[in-house]
């Protein structure tokens, strides 16, 4: 239609056609008094079911497209029935304060607003909202929109298209969207607020905020501000929204989004349902890591099989609420968690106490009338897993009335409930004396001659134990002893007998195992070198020999090591062998007769080089000091340059050498070293440690004839003295099978 003012001489407006006249326009304004029909008006056409004119000249819209809030900005993708095709257009046009409204379509724009406006759909929170709401608006791919203004989005639908939407950088600025539909793809979070302040804000009214189901999306990052989401359906958010300094409050809503908090961040929720109560929501709404108080007030958590507060550190405070869980702990952390009022349907009540200051808080009850209170019912088992004080219940297993007092003896009986009879004591009683039971009708009690003051001591003439007392309450854990038993602690708080040795003379030891036993069937022997010695004599039944300028003799000892015999060697083919007894003496130890271990510390003076070159050996051989390395048959530890510079354990039979595997590789040095080798009690396994450290083993190759322990060197090159020094030797053997009748 077009409208023309009589008063003046072109049309004040013109329309296409139909309902996208701009409405409200007053068409009377330079008239005395307002027109009383559309020809007064100046309307040259009419199509009075679309328009009317009121008795005040104002042109109005008929039906359901009422524009009454866009009076400048409309916008229409497809530009036939409004000024701007685009939202950006309409933004750059419009005024602080204006209100832009969009017609049905898909706006794939990335937005700039700069100003404070209203972004509304046609008709406004009027429309009903769906899912498939015809207005929908979205970022380029990878895109995102730019906003410093004060921004209100009404009734429309808004998507993320591969990354954050908005970020609140203003201080003081306010985002807010009322009816509207938002998605959040994938993998992204959808709002962030970087640096907007304490006083900026998220604000969300009656909507539909939707994450992605498979992914991994999150609504809110909040790193400053706040956010307020009201009667609003929030799903899919598998990725918790954090908030670092402000508020994330939520009332009303149903929400499936968990929250976690950390710096002085909060959460306040009123009136509002986190989870549903079908398997899948195994959800830990709110992890509380914060300095300030969270507060959740009549709202039901629905959790699963997952805990539903965590509170890491800070205060969590919970009233009248509902929590369903089947987690052990329905309550968790080290945090404080103040409660009261709360219903536990799920099958776990427990508030984790151990690591919790519980503290009771909620508003006081006053019961007035004349009529009855009806209390809890339930067995000795049902009683609740963290029960609080003045906690009141009826024990169908006792039939009395209970209460919980922390200070006293926990659960109390408050009296009879459908019990018999009455218990009768003496006339008369010893002051703390303990009361017993006379006869089995549990009516009567008698006086006593044991007493237990009010400092915790009993008094009684004798004490008898039907069993052993334990040691962590000071007795021996043990019944019965033979003569010559002896005590002694075989494990923290564990105290075990030793019965007496068989064999007069027997000492004490510990057992490879461990174990403290006498030594029968056990030779243990340790050999310290303290006495003198020279080539082809002995010390601590260890002799020394040498060929041609070799030397094996003691030295002096040294601060830590007493008693030191020396193996040295200058010339080359020069030898130098330290044993416990040589071959013509008769080779002392065969092995497989029973688990045997053997300790040697030495210390090599200088490594071998290509100038001065020496081979050394440090094992159970063959004891002729004067035969090629340990005579082809042994176990034991050797150093050959030529070949590599780390330690060989090996074993070796008839010549043929197998050397250690599955163990750690190790470097000789100059250091003392401690060389172990232990031999299984069948002699099928050597274990090899250098220094404490795992060697390796060996199960093949393993001699079967008699052996000596030895400590031997052989110079190859040069004619600078080289030698290696033998401080301690242990020998452990434990027999398999006993040599006394």
């Amino acid at each position: 239609m077009t409208v023309a003012n009589a008063t003046y001489s072109k049309p004040i407006f013109t329309t296409a056609s139909g309902n996208t006249l701009v409405i409200n326009g007053q068409v009377a304004t330079a008239l005395a008094s307002a027109p009383a029909d559309k020809l007064d008006a100046g309307i040259a056409s009419f199509d009075s079911s679309a328009f009317t004119v009121d008795s005040n000249g104002y042109v109005k819209l008929v039906g359901s497209e009422q524009e009454t809030a866009c009076a400048n900005y409309i916008v229409d993708p497809n530009g036939t029935k409004a000024e701007y095709t685009t939202i950006q257009e309409a933004i750059d046009a419009a005024s602080e304060g204006d209100i832009v409204c969009i017609k049905e379509g898909t706006y794939t724009e990335n937005l700039s607003i700069t100003k404070n406006l209203t972004i509304t759909s046609i008709g406004g929170p009027n429309r009903i909202m769906t899912t498939t709401n015809p207005v929908v608006i979205k970022p380029a791919t990878s895109g995102s929109f730019t906003i410093t203004g004060n921004v209100t989005f009404v009734n429309v639908k808004i998507e993320t298209n591969g990354a954050t939407l908005i970020d609140i950088s203003t201080s003081g600025q306010s985002i807010a969207f009322k009816s509207c539909y938002l998605v959040c793809e994938d993998t992204y979070t959808m709002l962030t607020n970087t640096s907007g302040g304490s006083n900026s804000s998220y604000n969300f009214y009656d909507c539909h905020i939707q994450g992605e189901p498979s992914g991994t999306s999150k609504l809110l990052d909040l790193t400053q501000g706040n956010a307020q989401i009201l009667y609003s359906y929030v799903e899919y958010f598998t990725t918790a929204s954090t908030v670092a300094t402000g508020i994330i409050y939520v009332r009303f809503c149903n929400i499936t989004m968990a929250v976690t908090t950390s710096g002085t961040g909060i959460l306040l929720a009123e009136h509002s349902t986190f989870g549903t109560t079908f398997a899948g929501d195994a959800v830990r709404w709110l992890t509380h890591n914060s300095s300030s108080n969270s507060q959740i007030v009549h709202c039901r958590l629905y959790s699963a099989t997952e805990t539903v507060i965590d509170i890491d550190s800070g205060t969590v405070l919970c009233y009248n609420s509902e929590i369903n869980t089947s987690n052990a702990n329905a309550i968790d952390g080290a945090g404080t968690f103040k409660y009261g009022g709360l219903t536990f349907s799920g099958s776990s009540s427990n508030v984790n106490a151990t690591t919790k200051t519980l503290v009771k808080e909620g508003p006081n009850r006053i019961i007035g009338g004349t009529g009855h209170l009806t209390v809890p019912v339930g067995t000795t088992a049902q009683r609740p897993g963290t029960p609080l004080d003045g906690m009141i219940r009826y024990n169908s297993d006792d039939n009395t009335y209970e209460g919980y007092d922390s200070n006293t003896a926990g659960w109390l009986d408050l009296g009879a409930g459908s019990g018999s009879g009455d218990v009768v004591g003496p006339a008369s009683a010893t002051d703390n004396a303990l009361c017993r039971f006379d006869t089995t009708t549990g009516k009567l009690i008698q006086n006593s001659t044991a007493t237990l003051s009010d400092a915790g001591v009993m008094a009684t003439a004798e004490l008898q134990l039907t069993t052993a007392l334990d040691e962590t309450y000071g007795g021996t854990g043990q019944s019965s002893y033979t003569t010559g038993d002896m005590l002694y602690a075989s494990a923290s708080n564990t105290l075990s007998k030793l019965g007496i040795g068989s064999i007069p003379g027997d000492v004490v030891i510990v057992n490879d195992s461990g174990v403290i036993q006498w030594d029968t069937d056990v030779i243990v022997i340790k050999d310290d070198f303290i006495g003198t010695a020279t080539n082809n004599q002995s010390v601590d039944s260890w002799d020394g020999a040498a060929s041609a300028t070799g030397i094996a003799a003691t030295v002096d000892g040294i601060a830590g090591h007493p008693g030191i015999m020396r193996a040295s060697v200058s010339a080359t083919s020069d030898d130098a062998v330290i044993a416990k007894g040589v071959s013509s003496q008769g080779d002392p130890i065969v092995i497989g007769g029973g688990f045997l271990r053997l300790d040697f510390l030495i210390k090599i003076d200088t490594l071998a080089d290509m100038t001065d070159d020496y081979a050394l050996w440090v094992a159970l051989g063959n004891g002729n000091p004067f035969n090629t390395g340990i005579n082809g048959n042994g176990i034991g530890f050797e150093y050959i340059r030529a070949t590599s510079t780390n330690w060989n354990p090996f074993t070796e039979a008839s010549s043929t050498q197998t050397s250690a595997s599955g163990g750690s590789t190790v470097a000789v040095d100059t250091n003392w070293t401690h060389l172990r080798m232990e031999i299984n009690a069948a002699g099928t396994q050597v274990d090899f440690w250098i220094d404490g450290v795992d060697a390796g083993s060996s199960t093949t190759n393993i001699p079967s004839g008699a052996l000596t322990p030895m400590v031997k060197v052989t110079k190859t090159a040069g004619s600078s003295e080289r030698y290696v020094d033998i401080d301690a030797f242990r020998l452990y053997y434990k027999l398999t099978t006993s040599r006394w009748v």
